[in-house]
């Protein structure tokens, strides 16, 4: 506390401000107590912070005294405390992390230290998230490897703050790893049918079966449903899933063969939905359907006209063959044991004489066979 204007060894005593509030009064010399302060003898023109923290941050200002009175008050000095940050809280701005979704973490500080911390660490696991100093940290989109541990901390000038951590769990809403083709055959007399599908889902989802929009039960003699959990994948970003299979039982089939007039027809797996809490999107089931045909080989092969007369350089009319199979089948027309025509439509571009006259035979075939 400098004097500038009269004697300062005529100062008897020296107030002390900080902002504004007097702190001490020096020096202090109490006789009343039998015994001289340690403050007694000091210059109370010095004053001396011992143990100083961030409670002393502010403006320092002193009031001098002589026999004559008080000084007016000092202009104030600032005195800057620096210390590192607090301790910080990590929030995020969506409760659930959703997979293929996008994640905002906020490393929240209560007190940003002095100076106020704008460098902040983030680390992933044990690795340090590069090129990410910010306060908020945006993942976009979430994969799998965001479920981990992540921890951040703030760094100023006066040193690093506390690190927190937090575990972090990432959701998969239902999706299909594998649905069911568009369309499903089997030969009729096919001993061994089965469908399948998977689908990921984190929490777990169940998986359950229809024919023609009507639930399978699994206890169906007809049908037997097996489902088994699949451990996540981390390397093709795929989360835990549910596979299901429909196995036919075709010993208890009628005759135990399908039928292509009965059975053809839909099968779908659906699944339920994974809502966790509150949830109430991007977490709805899903449903794949397949058209299930019976294959089987030409049958009920018909013809047009089975007999027909022409007069010689005529054309004759058309014939059409016809046949039901699946697949489809392909016709082609013979006379005389050579193949003539590809196709169903047996037609002449003029008219013909008498050497055309005979049997046309029409053949209807598939890869299961000819008819």
């Amino acid at each position: 506390c400098e004097v500038e204007d009269g004697d300062a060894a005529e100062l008897t005593r020296v107030q002390w401000f900080m902002d504004r509030i007097l702190l001490q009064e020096l020096p202090q010399c109490d006789k009343d107590e039998g015994s001289l302060s340690s403050l007694c003898g000091v210059d109370p023109t010095k004053l001396i912070l011992e143990s100083v923290n961030r409670h002393f941050h502010g403006n320092f200002s002193c009031i001098g005294i002589n026999k004559a009175g008080p000084s007016n008050i000092s202009p104030p000095v600032s005195l800057a405390v620096l210390y590192p940050p607090g301790k910080p809280e990590i929030v995020q701005n969506h409760e659930i992390v959703r997979k293929g979704g996008s994640i905002t973490f906020t490393c929240l500080l209560k007190d940003p230290g002095r100076p106020a911390a704008k460098h902040f660490v983030w680390t992933r696991g044990d690795r340090l998230v590069n090129g990410q100093s910010s306060q908020n940290w945006t993942i976009n989109p979430v994969t799998l490897s965001t479920q981990t541990n992540i921890s951040c901390h703030a760094v100023n000038a006066a040193g690093e703050g506390i690190k927190v951590s937090k575990e972090i769990s990432v959701l998969a809403q239902p999706s299909f790893v594998q649905p069911l083709a568009p369309l499903t055959a089997y030969l009729a007399t096919a001993k061994h049918i089965q469908l399948s599908c998977q689908v990921e889902c984190s929490p777990p989802c169940h998986i359950g079966w229809y024919r023609n929009g009507s639930f399978i039960k699994n206890t169906s003699h007809l049908y037997s449903i097996t489902s088994h959990r699949i451990p996540p994948d981390l390397p093709a970003n795929q989360a835990e899933s549910t596979r299901s299979a429909l196995r036919f039982n075709m010993e208890n089939w009628p005759s135990g063969v399908l039928d292509h007039q009965h059975d053809n027809t839909d099968y779908s797996c659906q699944s339920t939905s994974n809502c966790a809490g509150s949830q109430t999107s991007h977490c709805q089931g899903v449903k794949s359907l397949t058209q299930f045909k019976v294959e089987f080989p030409p049958e009920n092969l018909q013809i047009s006209d089975t007999k027909i007369q022409v007069v010689e350089n005529e054309k004759p009319r058309r014939i059409l063959c016809a046949a039901d199979g699946f697949p489809a089948p392909s016709f082609s027309w013979k006379f005389d044991n050579r193949k003539i025509l590809k196709g169903p439509l047996l037609h002449f571009s003029k008219g013909i004489d008498r050497t055309y006259a005979g049997k046309y035979t029409c053949q209807a075939s598939n890869h299961h066979g000819f008819k």
